[in-house]
């Protein structure tokens, strides 16, 4: 056991000790896994999903909403944005246009 934990420590030696390296990389994962965390605990309140595709496309919404609301835009408008896009096009609005055009607006208005 100590054998296989060397050895995934030597294969992760540069990842381990990133905090070192860089400044303001946090020392713990503890927002990792507090997002971690929410998710399962919205999951085991509304009793998860029935199918195993659903409970993918629960996983792949919350993860864009959290990136969302971490980066500081709507969910609900990108998801507006989005819809209009596929409607439009057949193609829905990637995350990243979506926040470049943000920027772009953004911009503007100033």
């Amino acid at each position: 056991m100590l054998k296989t934990v060397l050895e995934k420590v030597r294969r992760q030696r540069d990842y381990i000790l990133t905090f070192v390296r860089h400044e303001g990389v946090p020392t713990h994962n503890n927002f990792g896994e507090y997002i971690i965390k929410r998710g399962i605990l919205k999951r085991k309140v509304s009793g998860g999903s029935t199918s195993p595709a659903g409970a993918m496309a629960y996983a792949r919404i919350q993860s864009v909403a959290m990136t969302c609301q971490l980066r500081g835009l709507s969910f609900h408008d990108y998801l507006l944005q989005s819809l209009k896009a596929y409607i439009k096009t057949g193609s829905v609005l990637l995350l990243a246009d979506y926040e470049r055009q943000q920027i772009v607006t953004e911009k503007k208005a100033a």
